[in-house]
């Protein structure tokens, strides 16, 4: 809820990847805007890619569109799940850190 209505063309979340402890980057991240918290418009879903190397990391995702007015906006980041096959925790649960959020409105 960004609290009243505001002029937005980019949206970008920042998610950790530390596989040795079963955090994983995620598969795809949407963003949506809404002017009322009801009906939500979302923007193609970023696709990403999952390396296998166990390299801490911090990625960041975002959509640029041209300037909507929303008051809502939400980030539905699409985790694994489940530790993948080649991972020592094959199958166990896995883990999806996300730590920032950032709207922006071009000037």
């Amino acid at each position: 809820d960004l609290s009243r209505d505001k002029g937005v063309t980019r949206i970008s979340a920042s998610c950790m990847a530390a596989v040795r402890s079963w955090i994983f980057l995620p598969q795809s991240v949407t963003f949506s805007t809404s002017a009322d918290g009801s009906l939500f418009n979302s923007m193609p879903p970023v696709i990403t890619s999952l390396p296998e190397d166990q390299r801490r990391r911090t990625e960041e995702y975002f959509s640029s569109f041209p300037e909507v007015t929303a008051r809502y906006v939400r980030v539905f980041a699409r985790g694994l799940g489940v530790c993948p096959p080649w991972h020592a925790g094959a199958g166990s649960k896995a883990w999806l850190f996300c730590d920032e959020i950032i709207v922006e409105k071009s000037n």
